[in-house]
């Protein structure tokens, strides 16, 4: 029993012989996407027969023989189907062509939660492998929501139980909730969903009314949320309006931020 497997400049064979029998599965380049197989049943084969098979490359041709005595050759035809070149039957092998396997079609939203659920796991792969090379020097490694599937909270979210290690977690973003095709992720429903992963907040704002308040954000709301979530750590602040100066911005926010802790407390 042995496996072998074939590459043709993105035409792959792949032969599986067990217990007598050989499968071919390929990719036809000649129309991508396009796949087949076929089986071959081989007679009873005893200690010193040897079983031989090459590809031709320009022809798309997988050629078997037993003890140097061909046997059958299948081929990828322009269709994109396996099918019996010649030889079909000869050196007491037979062949069965199977038809390509059905292709399943997802549509709505059982296709939107299949493909939302492959990302999360490709994602958390690299974040795990970031979050281990940083525990190894001491570090956190953070994620903050910063537009399309990171400002999912939920996604995210998804994301950080799948990486489940004490040095990675989020940095909610106020504001951050731009998911992509002019759709907004509600911000008080994605810090929410990201706080029982937090390791830093922060406190986005853009613009003030004449009584300090952040005209985007309801700050007395969302910092109830930060600490009922039991946060107690630092609360960053970042500023990305055009009324005022940077450093006007900041401290303006640290204003707004200092005047609802002393409400809360």
């Amino acid at each position: 029993t042995r496996d072998q497997h074939l590459d043709n400049n993105g035409g792959s064979a792949c032969i599986l012989l067990k217990n007598g029998a050989i499968k071919v599965d390929g990719t036809n380049p000649r129309k991508p996407g396009g796949s087949s197989s076929c089986s071959v049943s081989l007679r009873k084969m005893t200690d010193g027969d040897v079983l031989h098979c090459s590809m031709d490359v320009g022809k798309l041709e997988v050629s078997f023989s037993i003890n140097d005595e061909p046997a059958v050759t299948v081929c990828w035809t322009p269709q994109g189907e396996v099918r019996p070149a010649f030889g079909s039957g000869q050196g007491g092998m037979s062949l069965e062509l199977l038809p390509p396997p059905p292709k399943t079609k997802r549509s709505g939203k059982h296709a939107g939660k299949s493909g939302e659920l492959e990302k999360q796991k490709l994602a958390a792969d690299g974040l795990r492998s970031l979050s281990e090379y940083g525990a190894k020097l001491d570090l956190n490694v953070i994620v903050e929501n910063h537009g399309g599937l990171s400002s999912n909270g939920a996604w995210l979210a998804g994301v950080m139980k799948i990486v489940d290690l004490p040095n990675c977690g989020t940095l909610p973003d106020f504001g951050n909730f731009n998911i992509g095709d002019g759709k907004m992720y509600d911000r008080y429903t994605g810090v929410a969903e990201l706080m029982p992963f937090a390791k830093a907040v922060s406190a986005k704002s853009h613009d003030f009314d004449e009584e300090g308040n952040e005209t985007h954000t309801d700050y007395r709301r969302m910092m109830k949320i930060v600490l009922n979530a039991g946060y107690r750590g630092y609360v960053g602040i970042e500023y990305e309006g055009g009324k005022l100066s940077e450093a006007e911005g900041v401290l303006a926010t640290k204003k707004l931020l200092e005047t609802v802790r002393d409400e809360l407390s």
